[in-house]
């Protein structure tokens, strides 16, 4: 295990560049068992990830067959082996969805998934699990294993749509749509002790995220969108606002992958960014790392 960040959880990071608090590994491929303490992170496409544990698994924006606009799909092999139950996507027991944009959700390939691996249940926003009536027989084959995460703005609820895997889940404004209700979903799932928060492609804005209280929420990883940090000063709210102990930058375009890793080296050396499906990082609190 690598120790990335010496910083106290206990209050904002008084740097900016977010420099991790918790131990993580060195990027690496999926191990064959889930981990004993902590979660695994395993990328999959664009803001899709599969988080691991003792447990469960959890996807999450994984249910990508097709590139969408400028942003990456799952890879067929990949697919097959999601469809199949292989390693690491045979514990999956959770799928999350943060809003119905092509680029974190495909009702097609979702259908085909949820009809393949029957233990799977699928938790979503009703504008989500709407695209799924549009598929033939759809809907009502998979009605018992669709669990609507409907929440009003400004209310968290939690939800357990598999028993021991709560999701908190409560609506962010989608970036760059002022006045468009997009039913976009911030997430926070709680699997080995470790708290993810996934928040789809929320505005990035202290408005946005004050009234849910995250800092007090002990977030330990958060997925957020890469552009958050592309301007200075631009993401300075996150430490007031999620005081997360490990950042990921999510939703890069594969065309821009090196141009944005090589500007948050030198502007937020701390943030993580993934680059190819199944890269996996293994996350644990360094109190249990040291016990």
């Amino acid at each position: 295990m690598v120790v990335l960040g010496t910083f106290l959880r206990g209050a904002p990071n008084p740097v900016l560049p977010f420099l991790p608090t918790l131990d993580l590994s060195d990027a690496g491929t999926p191990s064959m068992s889930v981990p004993d303490e902590g979660v695994e992170l395993t990328y999959l496409a664009n803001s899709g990830f599969l988080i691991r544990s003792a447990d469960g698994g959890v996807l999450i924006d994984g249910m990508l067959a097709r590139p969408y606009s400028s942003y990456s799909a799952v890879p067929a092999e990949v697919r097959q082996q999601m469809l199949s139950g292989e390693s690491p996507f045979d514990d999956v027991r959770l799928a999350l969805v943060s809003h119905a944009h092509g680029d974190h959700f495909q009702a097609p390939w979702a259908s085909e998934y949820l009809a393949a691996r029957e233990d799977l249940v699928l938790g979503a926003s009703p504008r989500v699990l709407g695209t799924l009536a549009n598929i033939e027989g759809s809907a009502e084959s998979l009605e018992d294993r669709l669990t609507e995460f409907d929440v009003e703005v400004g209310e968290t609820e939690t939800f357990e749509a598999v028993d021991g895997i709560p999701v908190k889940a409560f609506r962010l404004r989608h970036s760059g749509r002022p006045g468009h209700d997009l039913e976009n979903l911030g997430q926070v799932v709680e699997l080995g002790g470790i708290r993810v928060l996934h928040v789809g492609d929320a505005e990035g804005s202290a408005g946005n995220y004050q009234p849910y209280d995250l800092a007090n929420g002990k977030i330990d990883v958060a997925l957020v969108p890469y552009w958050y940090f592309l301007n200075p000063g631009q993401a300075d709210f996150l430490a007031e606002h999620v005081n997360a102990g490990v950042y990921v930058a999510i939703h890069v375009p594969p065309k821009e992958l090196t141009s944005v890793k090589a500007l948050l080296e030198k502007t937020h050396p701390g943030v993580v960014v993934f680059e190819e499906c199944l890269e996996s990082r293994t996350v644990t609190s360094s109190s249990s790392a040291d016990g």
